[in-house]
């Protein structure tokens, strides 16, 4: 694992207990817990703090004063407002993203006598991937074009191929991952991902396996533990790390990820994540991310549900859907969905983002979950039994979102594509 990372910017932030002093120094480099001539307290800083100008007194421009531990670090002596002022013309250069809004904090708070400060860049790992679909393309795009190295299989080699453009290697078998260092998989269901990972000529099938397996699929529990344990049982920690968003938002950058596992594994998978999305968010130990992101796909299909029957509801009363659903995106309930949602509710274009099979296999994971705990999910249930009418009727491939033209067809409403298919910005 690389050595844990630590920013000292947090160290100025609001609420800090411990202050420098006014004759305050400042330690840029390996040194830790170091003093200057005087004894006071040396504090660790970002690389580059100690070249700054900082502000004396009176707004004049002075340079810092430097010289050199007795441990070796570079000690700047000067006044707090002068290290404030230095410091924050540093964030607005080019370290400004990784040290101010870096979340990697490990250790205890700055300003602890004896503290040792540790500042490290990950090491690169090499990285497999497994699963090039609607999720997994946009995602290892996302990987190659941000530098890294990564060796790719799909159960469809064609459709892999065109990575090798951007600079993946391609195998033929997931066995062929296991000399990596972290693998992510992006698979359909719980079944595929079993047999990646633990099928003949899978991901652990030989004697070789990787440190990390990331799993990014929304799959059963039972699925989940029946692979940890197979994987720990060869040295690979799992992290499952479900992603909230579709195809078209992971293409843009905009996917969340909900993370579980280990959670120094975590730290250790967090930059990739943040390189194919907008953030993770680490919820606990073994498969509290499968839950949480369970529980999320419920809320979109019920929300799904609430939008289909109120646009029928608007029509049936001689209302356009198109003008209630620019209301609707304007106001309190508004949200990213039911932007994303507007223009295939007016155009009536059921082109697939996230299609019929898919929400019913995340409702069904949510009422076995309920099943296995005791909780009662009503409005899950009729979402269920809705999206299986679709299915029934045909529309299995298509958008979720087609349950509109199902319900209004069974209700007697004729629909027409309305509006102009944009939506309104705030």
């Amino acid at each position: 694992m690389p050595p844990r990372r630590t920013w000292a910017c947090e160290s100025i932030r609001p609420g800090i207990t411990r202050r420098p002093p006014r004759s305050t120094v400042v330690v840029a480099g390996p040194a830790a817990a170091a003093r200057s001539a005087s004894g006071a307290i040396a504090w660790i800083s970002p690389p580059r703090i100690a070249t700054e100008v900082g502000r004396g007194s009176a707004g004049s421009t002075r340079p810092l004063v430097r010289s050199r531990s007795a441990s070796g670090g570079l000690v700047v002596t000067g006044s707090r407002s002068s290290f404030l002022q230095s410091f924050a013309e540093v964030c607005k250069l080019r370290h400004r993203k990784q040290l101010c809004q870096s979340r990697w904090r490990t250790s205890p708070p700055l300003g602890i006598e004896g503290q040792e400060i540790v500042e490290s860049t990950p090491r690169a790992h090499r990285i497999g991937w497994i699963g090039v679909g609607n999720m997994g393309r946009p995602l290892v795009t996302r990987l190659l074009e941000a530098g890294h190295d990564v060796t790719v299989y799909n159960r469809t080699r064609a459709k892999a191929e065109p990575l090798a453009e951007l600079g993946a290697t391609i195998v033929d078998t997931p066995a062929e991952l296991a000399g990596t260092d972290i693998v992510f998989t992006v698979v359909s269901g719980p079944d595929d991902f079993k047999s990646v990972v633990l099928g003949e000529q899978g991901l652990l099938s030989g004697e070789g396996a990787p440190e990390l397996l990331v799993d990014c699929s929304t799959i059963s529990l039972e699925a989940s533990q029946a692979v940890r344990e197979a994987a720990a049982a060869q040295g690979t920690a799992l992290l499952a790390a479900p992603i909230s968003g579709n195809g078209e938002v992971v293409a843009s950058g905009a996917a969340l990820f909900a993370v579980s596992g280990p959670e120094d594994a975590f730290g250790t998978v967090r930059p990739y994540l943040d390189a194919m999305g907008r953030g993770s968010h680490y919820v606990g130990e073994g498969d509290a991310a499968r839950i949480v992101k369970i529980a999320h796909n419920l809320v979109l299909g019920a929300v799904n549900q609430s939008l289909v029957e109120t646009c029928l509801l608007t029509e049936a009363a001689g209302v356009d859907r198109a003008g209630y659903l620019e209301f609707l995106n304007d106001s309190a309930l508004g949200s990213r969905f039911t932007g994303y949602k507007t223009p295939a509710l007016n155009g009536l274009d059921w082109t697939p983002t996230f299609n019929c099979k898919m929400l019913r296999k995340d409702l069904d994971l949510g009422l076995e979950v309920a099943a296995q705990t005791g909780a009662r999910l009503p409005v899950t249930e009729l979402a269920r039994d809705l999206i299986q009418a679709a299915i029934d009727a045909g529309r299995d491939e298509e958008d979720f979102a087609v349950l509109l033209e199902v319900q209004a067809a069974a209700a007697g409403i004729a629909l027409e594509p309305t509006g102009d298919g944009l939506v309104r910005e705030r």
